[in-house]
């Protein structure tokens, strides 16, 4: 693809971002929603909000806070090559922060509402075929959940501490949706 098509796109996807009462973001051209002057009270609902992130691009994967709380995982010092980017939120329920990974040949955006994990995935190559797309979205999910290790059930964990170990029972609220970081072991090294 030509370079003149290559910016004849990005200006026209500008318009209509702006057009939308949108702002871009230039690093992997993730998109935040202005807020509007007035909402309607249905806008907080889950399925509401999983369709405005699909509109941007995410997709969703239900995860409570109490399984994983980037806020908190991502800021503890396990690991440091994530940016952190506020949004626009006015609601509780929606996302209040942006979190980016530039992971291999892609750059790995997650979004986090209290129950529900957004993610996308932002390649520097020109679109590709639906198939190509599917099965790096897949790839994604994949590494997300060995990356924060989803197959492990946290509450269930916390309830058997808890159980335990007093202590930890009354402090557990305290450390709700913290998770060990299961990173490249050279990752790991360096950081």
């Amino acid at each position: 693809m030509q370079f003149r098509d290559l910016w004849t796109r990005r200006s026209e996807r500008r318009k209509q971002i702006e057009g939308e009462g949108e702002t871009s973001c230039c690093c992997c051209q993730a998109s935040r929603a202005q807020p509007p002057t007035s909402r309607p009270s249905w806008i907080a609902s889950r399925g509401v909000l999983a369709f405005m992130a699909a509109q941007l691009g995410f997709h969703a994967l239900p995860l409570p806070l109490a399984q994983l709380s980037l806020q908190t995982v991502l800021k503890c010092g396990q690991s440091f090559r994530w940016s952190i980017y506020p949004l626009r939120a006015s609601l509780p329920s929606e996302p209040s922060h942006e979190y980016r990974l530039c992971l291999q040949d892609r750059v790995v955006c997650l979004r986090q509402s209290p129950d529900t994990l957004f993610y996308r995935t932002v390649f520097p190559d020109s679109p590709v075929s639906h198939e190509v797309e599917t099965a790096r979205d897949a790839e994604t999910l994949l590494w997300l959940r060995d990356y924060f290790q989803l197959d492990v059930d946290l509450v269930k964990l916390y309830d058997e501490w808890s159980e335990k170990d007093p202590v930890f029972s009354k402090l557990r609220g305290r450390f709700e949706g913290i998770r060990m970081l299961r990173q490249d072991p050279w990752e790991n090294l360096i950081s």
